[in-house]
């Protein structure tokens, strides 16, 4: 049964009755934070958890009840339901982790708010989000092992590049240095070439720098290392203080990074590229620009089995891949959200999405790699 007093009068029948109808928890708060309306599943909600009354009306109260239920940041979420409730415009979106009966779980509050003839009321939504949390955590624990499992198996591919194929071309040249022939030198040329060519797969499928040293700097000794390796001019720009994003986001990155550089050594007919990485709003944001004939007539940005291999990286976090002509060349973008403990705490979405908000400009080192030996 729905239930509602007569000060929640700014709701016409036609609301009433599809509030009556959602699963999800709906309440209608007046000034002070007490429940004037509620739906069949607040009712269920609160006799489960035995959400006590108070008063001589036997009102409960939303603030209170967050305040004792949230784990950790209660009183933040309570407070924010408060300032929306004064003079919020627009929806207000929370997720928050609570104590009930059945145990831990997560809670995703909307908020919007309403005038009334006595007063502004706010209409609160609340559905239970622990499910997505839990399919969410097991992706991610999923991405953390197949990560591993294929950087077990790059480490296997690019030792056995060196320690065996490598070795058989070395002995090569050594024979070939006791033969007589006119073509010695051209058929020494082509083993030095193949040698190098080895070295820099070997290089690609397992750099000597890794993510967990921290991503701009895995960054950068990759820029540096392919530099030299594959005659490209490679400027960085990395955002100095880049927080940690979990090992999973972090690999995604560091991968689609050697990916996109590959291709541009490959296919792009650009002997400059430029490497950014950076935060924009709640999302982390790799960025990879090469200078050269960008993406051919007819081709789209999804054909390749390399930018296939990048969204599917990022789709894994809910992320994305963007990839379009930039006059001249490509540009080669790859968007992760960050994680909930890395975003400012009861953040609103109101008014604006994490793309369209002008990003912050934080310190960055800016370095330019060129072929040659390394620094």
């Amino acid at each position: 049964m729905l239930t509602f007093t007569p000060e929640s009068d700014a709701l016409t029948d036609n609301e009433r009755s599809i509030l009556a109808l959602s699963d999800a928890i709906i309440v209608v708060l007046d000034r002070g934070g007490d429940i004037i309306g509620a739906n069949p599943a607040w009712s269920h909600f609160a006799n489960l958890n035995e959400i006590g009354v108070h008063g001589a009306e036997g009102r409960i109260n939303y603030f209170e009840f967050c305040e004792r239920s949230a784990l950790g940041d209660g009183k933040a979420i309570a407070d924010s339901l408060r300032d929306h409730l004064i003079d919020g415009s627009g929806v207000l979106k929370l997720e928050y982790n609570l104590q009930t009966a059945t145990g831990d779980s997560w809670a995703a509050l909307s908020a919007a708010r309403v005038n009334s003839g006595g007063g502004p009321l706010l209409v609160v939504s609340q559905y239970d989000m622990t499910r997505q949390r839990e399919a969410h955590a097991a992706l991610q624990k999923a991405s953390e092992k197949l990560a591993h499992a294929e950087e077990t198996e790059r480490r296997r591919i690019a030792r056995e590049l060196h320690d065996g194929t490598g070795q058989y071309i070395t002995a090569a040249k050594l024979m070939l240095g006791s033969l007589e022939g006119g073509n010695r030198e051209e058929v020494a040329k082509l083993l030095a070439c193949a040698m190098e060519e080895l070295r820099s797969l070997a290089f690609v499928l397992h750099p000597p720098s890794h993510p967990q040293q921290g991503l701009p700097s895995a960054i950068r000794d990759l820029a540096n290392g392919y530099a030299r390796r594959a005659g490209l001019t490679i400027d960085i720009e990395l955002q100095s203080d880049f927080p940690k994003i979990g090992v999973a986001a972090e690999h995604a990155l560091y991968r689609i990074t050697q990916e996109a550089l590959a291709n541009v050594h490959r296919h792009s007919q650009s002997a400059r590229a430029h490497v950014s990485l950076r935060l924009a709003g709640e999302m982390a944001l790799l960025s990879i620009r090469d200078f050269g004939v960008g993406l051919a007539p007819g081709r789209t940005a999804e054909s390749g089995v390399g930018h296939e291999s990048m969204r599917l990286r990022l789709a894994a976090l809910n992320g994305f891949l963007s990839l379009h002509n930039a006059d001249p060349g490509l540009l080669v973008e790859a968007w992760i959200p960050l994680r909930p403990l890395q975003r400012r705490p009861l953040e609103s979405n109101a008014g604006s999405s994490a793309l369209d908000r002008p990003a912050s400009r934080p310190s960055t080192e800016m370095r330019t790699f060129r072929p040659g030996p390394a620094e």
